[in-house]
């Protein structure tokens, strides 16, 4: 556990997953604060983590399972990742 962090998201996908989304703050460096995106499976059982610099929120889902996640800069950085659990 680290002081400040929470879970702030959860988007429930088509397939019945579901990804939630946990901010790990960096006390010393905003900058090297992380987010922590866990993909469940409908039961509730982990299939994968990932972890992004800076604090990002998912935005969209589009028509090929891309999820499109962006951060609250001035000048946002946008990041599309393609869910393929193996």
């Amino acid at each position: 556990f680290r002081m400040g962090a929470s879970c702030y998201q959860i988007l429930f996908l088509q397939d019945g997953t579901f990804l939630n989304f946990a901010y790990i703050p960096n006390l010393d460096d905003y900058e090297a604060a992380e987010t922590v995106i866990d993909l469940f499976d409908a039961e509730g059982s982990l299939l994968a983590s990932h972890r992004l610099t800076g604090l990002m929120f998912a935005h969209t889902i589009d028509d090929q399972g891309r999820v499109y996640f962006a951060d609250r800069r001035e000048f946002p950085r946008v990041v599309r990742y393609r869910i393929d659990v193996r």
